[in-house]
Order: C-alpha cells, then structure tokens, then sequence
C-alpha cells in the first residue's frame, strides 16, 4: 500500500493548497489516486432518470456500450482507436540534444492535431 492513500489523507497540505491553485496532494499519482477513490463504487444507474439536458451523457454511454459489445463478439476495435494510436506514441523516448521537451512535444501535437487523410 502506498504511503499516500486514503487513510492518510494522501498527505494533503492545505497551506499549500490555500497559497496557490494547486491541489494540495504531492506527486500527480497520489492526485489521481484520491480522485479514483473519492469516486466510491459504480452506481446502479436502474433507476436513473436522464432528460434533455443529459443527451451528451446518452450517446456516449450509447457509443461505449456499441464499442464495448462489438469489441467482445467480434473483435472489432472500437471506432477512432486506430487513428489515436498511430498518431499518439506514450511511451519514453530519448529527446534528441538540439531539441527542448517542449519543441519535442509540440511536434507531437502538431501530428495529433493534423487531419486525417481519408
């Protein structure tokens, strides 16, 4: 169990957090963590009532149950997944010399951003 969890607060320092905008959480993982946790366990959405206003929130649980299901009876990868991936590589990489981290990642949303060629 890591030292930062939810039974030590995650360590959050509130002078930190009140000097600045920062969340008060040391180290990006220990802010995730807290915010994976915080959520608590899946509701059972049953009972749910969505209206109008909610017809974003619709058409993606729609889109990810279509994904998911396809995904498991026929193996189909969901839709997008091809073109994120080709163009995103997130793993490490040497930087070269010449070249900031910012330019280096600059270039790569540069490739992201560019359209696709149909």
């Amino acid at each position: 169990m890591p030292k930062r969890n939810c039974s030590t607060g995650y360590d959050i320092d509130r002078e930190s957090q009140l000097r600045s905008s920062f969340a008060g959480i040391p180290r990006v993982w220990a802010q995730d963590r807290a915010c994976t946790e915080g959520m608590g366990p899946v509701m059972n959405r049953v009972r749910e009532h969505l209206g109008p206003s909610d017809v974003a929130i619709i058409v993606a649980r729609r889109t990810l149950l279509a994904a998911a299901r396809a995904l498991r009876e026929h193996g189909a990868t969901p839709p997008g997944l091809e073109r994120v991936a080709s163009r995103l590589a997130l793993d490490s990489q040497f930087l070269p010399k010449r070249l900031t981290w910012e330019q280096v990642a600059q270039q790569a949303l540069g490739a992201i951003a560019a359209p696709v060629a149909a």
